[in-house]
């Protein structure tokens, strides 16, 4: 139990009702709860929404004799892996399963992140030939500020946004879009090169 408790994953052994036997440390403070032991696995995680690929990974390594697995979501956006492995007694009988469960918050909202990144560089351009010929280059331009502001703020949460073009016969990196940044350091010659003034 001494190194159970110091696995930084939750870690149950669950009978055959599927009701918690035994839980190491971390999954405590994962969920806390008046009474875990007793009580059924996915109430006593607070009945956290299924994500899959598996609906119900107990039920199915029960009945498969086999490790299923499954991904969800607990109220306060935090992401969970599960991996149920049936523990076989001295006769091959399953009664009881190992839980373990980790926390992907991390990977999973960089995931998401890169996912939305990728349908707002979708989003950004997607214009019908009607609506190009109705503006003109400025009017394309701001419209593209527009969205790439909205994109970075909303899906990056970044506060302070740069971004310059390369003028390829001069190396000069010109502003196009400046937010979160002093009027000093977005005037500031920068340039695409190794020393000096260059990024």
């Amino acid at each position: 139990q001494y190194i159970l408790d110091r696995i930084p994953d939750g870690i149950a052994l669950l009978d055959r009702e599927c009701r918690v036997v035994w839980a190491n440390k971390q999954l405590n403070e994962w969920f806390p709860t008046e009474r875990m032991v007793g009580v059924n696995f996915f109430e006593a995680i607070h009945r956290p929404q299924i994500l899959g690929p598996t609906a119900n990974p107990l039920s199915a390594a029960f009945a498969t004799r086999k490790q299923a697995w499954t991904q969800f979501k607990v109220a306060d956006n935090r992401y969970f892996k599960l991996v149920a492995t049936p523990i076989p007694d001295a006769h091959g009988r399953i009664d009881h399963l190992i839980v373990s469960v980790h926390d992907t918050t991390g990977a999973t909202v960089e995931r998401q992140k890169l996912v939305a990144l990728h349908e707002a560089g979708v989003g950004l351009a997607d214009l019908t030939p009607d609506e190009l010929l109705e503006m003109d280059m400025s009017q394309r331009v701001d419209l593209l500020k527009s969205n790439i502001l909205h994109y970075t703020q909303h899906i990056l949460n970044f506060d302070v946004i740069e971004i310059r073009l390369l003028e390829p016969e001069t190396q000069q990196l010109v502003p196009l879009l400046s937010v979160g940044i002093d009027s000093v350091a977005s005037k500031k010659p920068l340039f695409a090169r190794k020393q000096g003034n260059g990024v």
